[in-house]
């Protein structure tokens, strides 16, 4: 049986359209672990009405206490031996589970990841699995040491990291349990990263594939497209230590890796102040923040070169100068 763990909060205006189509699944031997996180818009009673019509549905009401609690919270309570995952502002294809399963089953994989579809702006868009155009197909021995390798960049052929999305994947549940301590319950976002990553590094098989099964919603209030927060740097210092404790413990950390991975995360983070909507005088004062906050104070350009592109390292540099100020100005070159 396939366990489909949603971690829940507030999303009344999304709700309906997303336990449809998990309700209307072709593959029916599933329960969806619908883990409410102390909704209060009314999200949480529509959960309820759904729930007491299907019985497939199990929901957990909780008090609010974070997105990684939350579906932690999930993956303990679910009785399947595979999970798959979904956000519930999201759409399930009519056929997600059903492929995801035969792939799982004729292949012997441990972890299947599929496609994805982005809709934005009423615009459907396909995208591969990740970053990475894999050929479709199952990987065993050296194709998935290969891949294992290179999950956040290498040396060898400078590629940059998978994007570790939770939804688009089925994976042997053993694969997540014995790895849950690896995210920081404080992450916000990005917190299906280790997650993700980890369950890659344990799998034997691991099946990849270009169909679509999963259509992620671009929304406009989302935490990755509002405004500048500086919580957003905590976020990342706490994801950053999260990721590398688990590279450790799974031999994949080395220096291109620290030095490149935290450039990313650091230019990311740049990036979202200079194009915040707000006026200068706040860039400055979140630029100063960034500035001041320890990834970026021990971050060693002189030891980072041989590592990262020629533009992270001149963003760093500025942000390091007394001149950071000045990085409101370049936005389009970030």
């Amino acid at each position: 049986m396939i366990s489909l763990v949603v971690p829940v909060y507030n999303v009344k205006k999304y709700i309906n359209e997303f336990l449809d189509s998990v309700i209307n699944q072709t593959y029916q031997d599933f329960e969806a672990v619908l883990v409410d996180d102390g909704s209060n818009d009314g999200t949480e009673a529509v959960l309820d009405e759904y729930a007491a019509k299907c019985e497939k549905l199990r929901v957990i009401h909780k008090q609010n206490e974070g997105v990684v609690r939350t579906w932690k919270r999930g993956i303990v309570e679910a009785k399947g031996d595979y999970l798959a995952f979904a956000d519930p502002d999201d759409i399930l294809e009519t056929d997600m589970l059903e492929v995801l399963n035969n792939l799982m089953t004729e292949s012997g994989a441990d972890l299947v990841i599929s496609g994805i579809t982005r809709l934005e702006n009423g615009k459907l868009v396909s995208m591969p699995a990740d970053t990475r155009n894999l050929p479709e197909g199952l990987y065993t021995g050296d194709g998935l040491k290969e891949i294992k390798s290179s999950l956040f960049g290498n040396t060898e052929n400078r590629n940059d990291f998978f994007f570790f999305f939770r939804w688009n994947k089925l994976f042997k549940k053993e694969l997540l349990i014995k790895n849950l301590d690896f995210t920081d319950d404080r992450v916000k976002f990005g917190d299906d990263v280790c997650m993700c990553a980890s369950a890659i590094y344990d799998c034997e098989k691991l099946y990849y594939s270009h169909k679509p099964l999963y259509i992620y919603r671009i929304r406009d209030d989302s935490l990755t497209t509002v405004n500048f927060n500086a919580s957003e740097i905590d976020n990342a210092e706490l994801l950053l230590e999260s990721v590398f404790k688990m590279l450790k413990a799974k031999n994949g950390y080395n220096s291109f890796v620290s030095f490149n991975y935290t450039a990313y995360h650091i230019c990311h983070l740049i990036k979202k102040i200079v194009n915040d909507n707000r006026k200068k005088s706040i860039k400055k004062q979140n630029l100063k923040k960034l500035k001041s906050c320890k990834t970026v104070h021990q971050y060693s350009l002189k030891n980072s070169k041989p590592y990262i592109s020629r533009n992270r390292r001149l963003a760093i540099k500025l942000l390091k100068s007394p001149f950071f100020s000045f990085l409101t100005l370049i936005k389009d070159k970030l």
